[in-house]
């Protein structure tokens, strides 16, 4: 496994936040681990 220190948010994920508040921030922790496990396979 590699170690990305520099790295950014997607636009969508920023936008989503921006619109919903941080009220949406379970929903998109929820996508971005799903992201990171289907990555690995």
């Amino acid at each position: 496994m590699t170690y990305q220190s520099d790295f950014t948010l997607t636009t969508e994920l920023l936008d989503q936040i921006a619109v919903e508040g941080f009220d949406v921030l379970p929903d998109l922790i929820r996508i971005i681990v799903n992201a990171a496990i289907y990555s690995l396979v």
